[in-house]
């Protein structure tokens, strides 16, 4: 697996709502006023509100326009405002804006780059069971960023997050459970943490599930299950799963056969810049395979492949006399 990192940041504003805990209530009423200003798009509305409130030391608030400044809405992006405003909000145990300051650390944004002190601010959100912090940690241990690598604590923060059901550390959680890093390799358990992601609708847990029950390999096998998930993981433009969805309908495997559909997710795959669908969909216009022949078209897809290290396009593109 590619190790990838997901700020936190992106979080909606709205969430802040959930971590009001103290003031008066005409307070948060008016904060509430705010986040509605937000939602409907009125952002000087809402920055206006926000700043009030955050004058009187209202901590979600000074959260609130620590987000505004770091997307521009309603102000001048301003990535060291931000911070600012993170910074206060953080003073008062703010979780989420602890975590975004870990984000702007990571990133180099309104502070100089220091993954060591993104570590840190991570890790006190984590502590407050912060999951997207969770996650992020999760992250630094599994890769060794700003800290010794250290694949059984990447195992125990991911795992926090997944149990509060964040999407991406289900998914990550599966895949050392897969590879047998940071844990004891189980298959069964990788499958149940992709099943957890993949219901909520992410891609890569998707293919992932799919590729399991079309190997049998944690799962029972199962071509109609193979073919389900991938094609959910098909519908979000997963070029993999497009890719593979294409060889069960070739193949007529968990379906019934039907070359027409195959060409159509070798394509969506193909279009993407997928070596295994340009290299099908070319011998299929090659071979005329349930399309008619096209001879140029099969030399260029071929050739697309094979540029990409293909080796069945590059033998075949040798064999028949054309360079690539």
């Amino acid at each position: 697996m590619s190790p990838f990192f997901l700020p936190a940041r992106l979080m909606a504003i709205s969430m802040a709502l959930m971590l009001i805990f103290s003031g008066t209530s005409a307070k948060a009423a008016s904060y509430n006023d705010g986040v509605a200003a937000y939602e409907s798009g009125d952002y000087a509305r809402a920055l206006t509100i926000f700043d009030a409130l955050a004058e009187e030391g209202h901590t979600a608030s000074l959260y609130s326009l620590g987000i505004l400044y770091d997307r521009g809405l309603g102000v001048e992006e301003d990535d060291a405002q931000a911070v600012i405003y993170f910074l206060r909000a953080a003073l008062f145990g703010h979780a989420p804006a602890m975590s975004d300051i870990g984000v702007k650390y990571h990133d180099g944004e309104g502070v100089e780059q220091d993954y060591e002190q993104a570590r840190d601010w991570f890790e006190m959100a984590a502590e407050q069971d912060y999951a997207a912090a969770q996650f992020n940690l999760g992250i630094y241990y599994e890769n060794g960023i700003g800290t010794p690598q250290d694949l059984e604590q990447a195992v125990s923060w991911y795992r926090k997050a997944a149990e509060q059901g964040y999407v991406e550390a289900q998914f990550n959680l599966a895949t050392m459970y897969e590879s047998g890093r940071g844990v004891a390799r189980d298959p069964g358990q990788a499958a149940v943490w992709y099943r957890k992601s993949a219901e909520q609708g992410y891609a890569r847990a998707q293919f992932e599930l799919a590729a399991l029950y079309s190997s049998g390999y944690g799962v029972s096998q199962d071509d109609e299950q193979a073919l389900h998930w991938f094609r959910l993981a098909a519908e979000q433009g997963h070029a993999a799963a497009q890719f593979n969805l294409g060889i069960l309908y070739y193949n007529g495997q968990g379906v019934e056969q039907n070359t027409d559909l195959a060409i159509v997710w070798y394509r969506r795959a193909a279009d993407q810049g997928y070596a295994g669908a340009q290299f099908n969909l070319g011998m299929m216009y090659y071979l005329a395979k349930g399309i008619e022949a096209d001879r140029p078209e099969a030399i260029r897809l071929l050739k697309l492949s094979a540029r990409q290290g293909y080796e069945l396009a590059q033998k075949t593109l040798t064999q028949i006399g054309e360079a690539w």
